[in-house]
């Protein structure tokens, strides 16, 4: 009997996983923003690293200026594979500033935002290489069970009018 009760403890400790974890990006973009521009290749490549892993990512896009008709336009334009839409609410709940601004929500948390790297040090002013990753690196750790360290960086990017 105690055999049994053993194999059964051994089958359930080693089938028992974390729960799911919703893991959610959330960028703040304009479609007139070159530095939102500037980013649209590096946000691609995150989508293709993180997306098959679970990860979901969207594009809000606060300002009178945009409409449905921009956001798509700046879709297609620069070739983003996520859904892009019109935002009045969040970027004043979350209190976004710029454009580019990142969140990185899991399981309904916010765990990181501001920059998606240290690609421009200043409006205009763009580093030949960025030498820190913030976004990808925390995607990596929440994916892998590891601990934030960074949960804010300033975001560089154009302002969003309020």
């Amino acid at each position: 009997m105690t055999k049994y009760i053993g194999i059964l403890l051994l089958f359930f400790l080693s089938s028992w996983t974390d729960p799911p974890k919703k893991v959610q990006v959330y960028y703040f973009l304009s479609t007139t923003c070159k530095i939102c521009q500037g980013y649209a290749l590096e946000m691609r490549e995150i989508y293709n690293v993180y997306s098959p892993q679970g990860v979901e990512f969207y594009a809000l896009y606060p300002g009178e200026l945009e409409n449905d008709s921009t956001v798509l336009n700046f879709h297609s334009k620069y070739k983003l594979p996520f859904l892009g839409s019109k935002d009045s609410v969040l970027h004043y709940r979350w209190q976004a500033t710029v454009t580019p601004e990142v969140f990185l929500i899991v399981n309904d948390t916010m765990v990181y935002h501001g920059r998606i790297d240290d690609s421009y040090v200043g409006v205009g002013k763009r580093r030949f290489k960025s030498q820190h990753h913030e976004l990808k690196v925390n995607i990596g750790n929440v994916l892998e069970n590891k601990e934030i360290i960074t949960t804010f960086v300033q975001p560089v990017g154009c302002i969003i009018e309020k």
